[in-house]
Order: C-alpha cells, then sequence, then structure tokens
C-alpha cells in the first residue's frame, strides 16, 4: 500500500502532456500487451483518444438499475470532508455533507460485472497501450441544494496515473442543478 502511495504521488507530479505520454510508452512496453480491439469498438476508442471522452451504451437495464440504487441505499456511507462525521446512511445524511460516499461498492457483482465488460476493457486496454488494472471502485451521492462545493466537485484536472482513465455510471438522471458533470472536451491533451 504504501509502495502505491509513492508511485501515485510520483506520477502526479508528471505535469506535461507531452511528458505523461513518453513516461506512459516507456511504462507500457514492460506490461502485458493490450486486448485486441473488435470492430465495434473502433469509434469509441476514437472518441475516446480525440475528446478525452466517450459516451457508451447503457451498460444496465432499468431493473439493474433499480436494484443497484437500492443496494447503494443500504451501504454505509461517509462524508470525505468531514470524518468526524463517522458512517451513516444517506438518508440520515447531515445537512453540511453535500458528497456522500458509499463504502464497500467494489464488493457488489453487477458494479465487477460493469468494470470488467469486455467492450469496456478492450477500449480501455487499447488507449492506454497495455492491458488495464482496476486502480479503484468509488460511487458516491451527490446531494444539491447542500453547502458549497468541495474539491473534487469544482473543476479540477485529474492525475490519478500517468495515464488513466475513468468510467462514470449514472444511476439517476441528472441536469444542471442536479449533479452534472462537466468535461471539457480535448483536455486531456493539455
Amino acid at each position: 500500500m504504501r509502495l502505491r502511495r509513492l508511485v501515485n504521488a510520483l506520477q502526479e507530479r508528471v505535469g506535461s502532456p507531452a511528458a505523461r505520454e513518453r513516461v506512459n510508452f516507456a511504462v507500457t512496453r514492460f506490461l502485458p500487451k493490450a486486448l485486441p480491439a473488435s470492430p465495434e469498438t473502433a469509434d469509441a476508442l476514437a472518441a475516446l483518444r480525440r475528446e478525452g471522452f466517450v459516451f457508451l451504451q447503457p451498460l444496465l437495464n432499468p431493473q439493474e438499475i433499480a436494484d443497484l440504487r437500492r443496494e447503494l441505499e443500504q451501504r454505509p456511507c461517509y462524508d470525505p470532508w468531514a470524518p468526524e462525521a463517522g458512517e451513516f446512511l444517506v438518508q440520515d445524511t447531515r445537512a453540511e455533507t453535500n458528497n456522500a460516499r458509499i463504502k464497500g461498492v467494489g464488493q457488489i457483482p453487477i458494479v465487477r460485472r460493469i468494470a470488467n465488460d469486455p467492450a469496456i476493457l478492450q477500449i480501455v486496454s487499447a488507449y492506454l497501450g497495455c492491458r488495464p488494472t482496476i486502480d479503484d471502485i468509488v460511487a458516491w451521492w451527490s446531494l444539491p441544494g447542500r453547502p458549497i462545493a468541495k474539491e473534487e466537485q469544482f473543476f479540477h484536472r485529474d492525475r490519478d496515473a500517468v495515464k488513466f482513465v475513468k468510467l462514470f455510471v449514472y444511476l439517476s438522471d441528472v441536469d444542471e442543478g442536479e449533479g452534472a458533470h462537466v468535461y471539457i472536451p480535448g483536455s486531456q491533451n493539455d
């Protein structure tokens, strides 16, 4: 765990996109080769490379979404900016909390199925230039109408690794007033 934190801290310091790409190229030469991409993933891969994001076909049907939401509603949450608040269920969230992180999400079978979806793994593998590994699985409740935004709720640049991909799966409809996610197209190259 210490080594992982050290490696992540070092990776975060590589700021230049060109330098990050060179480091990625050097590192991936020593990692397992990328998974073969299917023709069905070509458009998604091209969009990811060009824009920095891609919208995928729905990964869950309506019943699976409802089931997963029910499961997540029963899991303990915590406020990452107020650890003294302890654990709570989403319906018991304090008024000061605007982002309730859900514990143990990676243990849920349907979440693991999404994370290991063959098409997603092909796209990510081709983008990274090596076989991908799952670094983290996180879920949270965004609670609109709460106090001011904190940390990652502002515009920011993720630097989790030299080169990485994040998959966001919404389980509710969102709009500009209800937890919308904003990405600046092409900003992965800035």
